[in-house]
């Protein structure tokens, strides 16, 4: 039986002990993974307008004109546009700066958290799909051990490349694009 059958609920109907029934499970809970990094990031997108809200009235109840003024600013660019800048743009009020450290730091979680549970569910995976090609190869069904092969192969580049982003991340290469849907503002 494929050992990743205990991660989902809503399991495949075929084979419990197939390459398929395996392959198609776990490419189901890589893709409920990603869902739900978007969720993360896509309250993060909300939560950057929420804190905008607080920091415009902290400004206005401490009598900040200028941190008043450029956090409505920002407000209104935000709603206008529905882009969350990348970085901080040069002169941007301590009190949006902050905002925004916060949102990239909320995007970089959510990264961390998907990067971390992929990882997790790819080497399950493998660990499941070793145990099976085993079985073939004694039972010298080498076609399906070489799909079962295959697989492996495709599932260890995905973990390569997700440690490789990772080590990138961890070197202070730029980010990769973070705007997140604009039917999540409020």
């Amino acid at each position: 039986m494929c050992l990743l059958a205990a991660v989902s609920t809503a399991a495949p109907q075929s084979d419990p002990g197939s390459l398929d029934y395996c392959k198609t499970l776990y490419d189901k809970n890589v893709r409920t993974i990603g869902l739900k990094c978007n969720a993360w990031k896509q309250k993060a997108f909300v939560d950057y307008r929420s804190g905008l809200r607080r920091a415009l009235v902290a400004a206005q109840n401490s009598a900040d004109f200028e941190g008043t003024k450029a956090v409505m600013a920002e407000e209104e660019r935000f709603l206008k546009e529905k882009t969350i800048p990348e970085s901080s743009p040069d002169g941007l009020a301590p009190a949006v700066a902050e905002v925004l450290k916060q949102y990239h730091s909320a995007l970089a979680q959510a990264e961390k958290r998907k990067d971390k549970e992929t990882l997790e569910l790819s080497r399950r995976y493998v660990t499941s799909l070793e145990t099976m090609m085993k079985k073939f190869l004694i039972g010298r069904r080498m076609e399906e051990a070489g799909r079962i092969n295959d697989e492996i192969k495709r599932v260890k580049e995905k973990i390569a490349a997700i440690e490789a982003a990772k080590a990138s991340k961890a070197a202070g290469t730029p980010p990769v694009s973070t705007n997140a849907p604009a039917a999540h503002v409020r």
